[in-house]
């Protein structure tokens, strides 16, 4: 009686697990680990279009080929098309620390040739790779690297 009892409690739990759905990830870093933005960094190569190559899926990046807009007082995130979306009035604030609508957004990493970057927040809400056109498997790489040496789940990272 008692492997009965026992055996329909484990097939209950079960059944509620598969029922619970998805795991809803509020910070994909782990806040004990110190985040870093780049010190020596020149807001001017930062600006431009750049194309999201890889994201977290709590970011809110569209369902499309995703890009990222930087100039002095806007940034802006949509579709390769247009459709801006998300982001809004900028600040820059220095070393690679922005405000974007009052919200943080920092710089870890930009490739000394402008054409890669890491950028995420500090609370770990978001994070994401950058490039300008494509990025090579190597670059690919120590993005991926800079992120988890920042605190970031890379496990969780989705390429686009």
């Amino acid at each position: 009686m008692k492997s009965i009892l026992a055996l329909s409690v484990l097939c209950a739990s079960l059944i509620a697990c598969a029922k619970a759905g998805p795991e809803t990830i509020t910070s994909y870093r782990d806040r004990n680990v110190p985040i870093a933005s780049r010190a020596v960094f020149d807001p001017a190569a930062f600006e431009g279009n750049w194309r999201i190559i890889a994201g977290f899926p709590n970011a809110d990046t569209p369902d499309c080929d995703p890009v990222f807009s930087v100039d002095r007082t806007m940034i802006l995130t949509g579709c390769s098309g247009g459709n801006a979306y998300a982001g809004g009035p900028a600040r820059y604030l220095g070393q690679g620390r922005y405000t974007v609508d009052a919200d943080p957004m920092w710089v870890p990493w930009l490739a000394e040739d402008g054409q890669a970057a890491v950028i995420g927040t500090p609370d770990g809400s978001m994070g994401a790779i950058l490039a300008r056109d494509t990025i090579s498997a190597d670059r690919y790489r120590a993005a991926v690297t800079m992120l988890d040496f920042n605190g970031y789940k890379t496990d969780y990272l989705q390429r686009y």
